[in-house]
């Protein structure tokens, strides 16, 4: 009796065994994941980033699924990152989404978000990676959406529904070729490196400098948008939606390579000076401030620069 019930016993074990490994799927093994919204609070219809962070072995590689949804949220761009860490073998992979939201308010809790993994033997399971959430402002302090009025009753004639028919036809054909067209002319005409728009837009500001106080301003608020602008478009950092405060958190936060966050800091807190507390600025502090923000870009382009050689 005892060996029947041993003998049953390594039966059942063997059994769980296979169906374990017939059932199982190769599981990504990454040392830490995480997902954070910047900012956490935004107004409706201001853009927001949802960073997801994934640290892991050189061997295991992570994108996002092409069919990437979130409840309530249109996706403007999205963009991915792969860094090498100073310890070997490791790397850190980096997605981006910029979103928006038009027509909700309160709380939004996304759901588990689904990314992809593979290694050099072949596609491992899913890493789902927890979920952040976001609050949605009013636009204006105690602004109150009324509910849209009935709709009036209206009699249509046979006649008046094939004139209806007829344009809606129209409009639709001429909508499909402006579409067209449109699409054409994107194919044709390649967005420019953000690093290209950048520089090119601090040249022609350094030309101008300052000659009085609100030029000084003027001056300053153009050369933050310029900085902003190419932080939001290369590296996927809502900048130019976040203030002095938040930009210098997430930069510490999620450092950009070949970007001292110090120095950003520093160069900031100049800027706000001029162009809140209307400090004066004489032309050569505002055209090194130019040449100072030129020479952040390149850094972090250099660095870009050395790790797609590396990679």
């Amino acid at each position: 009796m005892r060996r029947r019930r041993a003998f049953l016993a390594c039966l059942a074990a063997l059994t769980t065994a296979f169906g374990a490994l017939a059932e199982g799927e190769r599981k990504p093994q990454p040392l830490s994941f995480l997902s954070a919204v910047e900012p956490s609070e935004v107004q409706l219809g201001r853009p927001f980033v949802l960073r997801v962070e994934i640290r892991h072995a050189a061997r295991e590689r992570y994108r996002l699924p092409a069919d990437l949804e979130l409840p309530d949220v249109v996706v403007r761009r999205r963009s991915e990152e792969s860094v090498a860490e100073q310890q070997e073998g490791i790397v850190r992979t980096t997605f981006r989404i910029e979103g928006v939201v038009y027509d909700r308010l309160g709380e939004i809790e996304f759901p588990e978000i689904r990314v992809e993994a593979e290694d050099e033997a072949g596609p491992l399971s899913p890493l789902l990676v927890p979920g952040a959430r976001l609050r949605i402002l009013e636009v204006g302090a105690g602004t109150e959406l009324e509910p849209p009025p009935d709709p009036l009753p209206v009699t249509v004639f046979a006649w008046e529904r094939l004139a209806i028919a007829a344009a809606l036809l129209a409009v639709s054909i001429a909508a499909w070729v402006f579409w067209r067209r449109r699409a054409a002319k994107r194919v044709e005409k390649s967005p420019r490196p953000p690093i290209e728009v950048a520089l090119e837009e601090l040249g022609r500001l350094r030309a101008l400098p300052p000659a009085d106080r609100e030029a000084g301003r003027h001056y300053y608020f153009r050369l933050s948008e310029i900085l902003r602008v190419y932080l939001r478009d290369a590296h996927g950092l809502a900048a130019p939606e976040m203030t002095s405060d938040e930009l210098c958190a997430a930069l510490r936060r999620w450092p950009i390579p070949g970007l001292q966050a110090e120095r950003m800091e520093a160069w900031l807190r100049r800027g706000d000076l001029v162009r809140f507390a209307r400090v004066e600025v004489v032309a050569d502090e505002a055209i090194r401030d130019c040449d100072e923000a030129r020479a952040m870009i390149e850094a972090m382009e250099a660095a870009r620069a050395r790790e797609v050689v590396g990679a």
